[in-house]
C-alpha cells in the first residue's frame, strides 16, 4: 500500500515529501512477505526482469519546491520523482509512465492500449504528454 505524506511550514519554499509502501494488514506496517514488481505476459504473472525483491519497505523523502506544486504539472514532477525513488529501491532507474518536468508518457501507461484515454485526460488537465 503506497503511503505519501507531506511536510510543509508554509505556502512557499520547500517542502519535504515522504512516501513509501507498507502491508497495511500488518500492525507495524512492516512486509509481511517479500515485495516485488511483477509483471503478467501471456497470462504468467512473474517478477520484472532485472528487479530486486525487498525484505524491507522502501521509504523515501526529497525536497520538493513548493511554488512548482501549485499546477498539474508541477505535482506531476514531484510525483514521478517521489515513484522514481521508491523504483529505485527495487532496481529501476525512474517512473517511465512520468518525465522529470511532469510530462506524461502516454505509451508507457500498461501495455500502451489506454495512450489515446490518458492523452485525453493530459489535455483536460492542461499537462504535456508524449508518446
Amino acid at each position: 500500500m503506497p503511503v505519501l505524506t507531506v511536510r510543509q511550514a508554509g505556502a512557499w519554499g520547500n517542502a519535504d515529501l515522504l512516501a513509501g509502501l507498507r502491508d497495511g494488514p500488518a500492525p507495524d506496517g512492516e512486509l509481511s512477505r517479500p515485495a516485488e514488481l511483477v509483471t503478467t505476459v501471456y497470462g504468467e504473472t512473474r517478477r520484472q526482469p532485472g528487479t530486486r525483491r525487498l525484505d524491507k519497505p522502501p521509504t523515501i523523502a526529497i525536497t520538493v519546491d513548493l511554488t512548482t506544486a501549485d499546477s498539474h504539472r508541477g505535482r506531476l514532477a514531484a510525483t514521478g520523482s517521489a515513484a522514481a525513488a521508491i523504483l529505485q529501491w527495487f532496481g529501476l532507474p525512474e517512473a517511465t509512465q512520468i518525465a522529470p518536468d511532469g510530462t506524461v508518457r502516454t505509451a508507457q501507461w500498461a501495455d500502451g492500449s489506454q495512450e489515446r484515454r490518458i492523452a485525453a485526460w493530459a489535455d483536460a488537465y492542461d499537462i504535456p504528454h508524449e508518446r
